[in-house]
This record gives C-alpha cells, structure tokens and sequence, in this order.
C-alpha cells in the first residue's frame, strides 16, 4: 500500500504563452519560467537516479518526520 502523501503517478507538463503548467495527481498545479522547468526537470532526473540507488541497495526508511 503507497505511504499517504507519496504519489505514485506522473505529472504532466504543457507549455501555453511561454510557460510551464505542471498538473500532478491529487490536484497538485504548478506553473514555471522555462528555465526553471528546465532545472527543476534537471533536479527531477537526478533525485530519480538516486532514489533507483537507494532503492538497491536496501535504503526505504521513510522521511524523517519533523
């Protein structure tokens, strides 16, 4: 069963009048500059290598909670 607050589905970009909308599952919206779309696709791509990573090598603890 997925931890609450942890997506498991994709978000999908569009570009309209030279921005990025994102729209993730639950309602998440969030629009960018196209630099920061590009950063954060960046950031996205190495958190995701890293994750597959841990993942590997036995690493699921969950979030701390603060």
């Amino acid at each position: 069963m997925p931890t609450p607050g942890i997506h498991e589905e994709a978000g999908i970009a569009s570009a309209h009048a030279g921005l990025i909308m994102l729209d993730g599952p639950n309602g998440i919206a969030i629009t960018l500059t196209a630099s920061a779309a590009e950063g954060t696709g960046l950031s996205l791509l190495r958190a995701a290598e890293q994750a597959r990573e841990q993942l590997e090598k036995g690493q699921t603890e969950d979030f701390a909670e603060d």
